[in-house]
């Protein structure tokens, strides 16, 4: 699906706007009403906690949103396995060291019981506002902005 403007440019952002994307079958329209949300910067205070991103979204007719997207967390009992599989591979080692993350790291990761990403359904959005569809416009702005700090840390 091509998209208007791109929130993501590496593979770990893209598959964070595609959970969301995918999940967005009942409403396909609130996407792009979303992404023009982030354009034009109505997401405020954007925070990170684990298992949820929270934010307030300033809305079309002035009123403000709180809106907050939950994700799976890896417990702390997989981490073990999960370190066991990128040091497995030299090359994930490299990788992580330089800074970057090989796709491979994926495969690796689930075949340890774990999986990094998120896929269809994952991302749960809650929003204050009186929309019925799951992602709303501003839920989808959050998810949208949310891949652009993927890609930047």
């Amino acid at each position: 699906m091509a998209r208007a403007t791109v929130f993501a440019s590496s593979w770990w952002g893209e598959a964070w706007v595609d959970a969301l994307e995918s999940s967005a079958k009942l409403d396909p329209n609130r996407l792009g009403r979303g992404r023009s949300y982030a354009r034009k910067g109505s997401v405020v205070a954007l925070m990170f906690d684990p298992g949820r991103v929270r934010a307030r979204v300033l809305g079309n007719h002035g009123r403000t949103y709180q809106t907050e997207i939950e994700v799976r967390v890896v417990a702390d009992s997989a981490w073990d396995g999960v370190a066991d599989a990128l040091a497995a591979k030299s090359a994930h080692v490299a990788a992580l060291a330089d800074a970057s993350l090989d796709p491979a790291i994926v495969t690796d990761v689930r075949c340890a019981g774990v999986e990094l990403l998120p896929g269809p359904g994952d991302l749960r959005p809650h929003c204050s506002c009186p929309d019925w569809a799951e992602p709303c416009k501003h839920a989808a702005a959050v998810c949208y902005l949310v891949a652009a700090e993927l890609d930047r840390d």
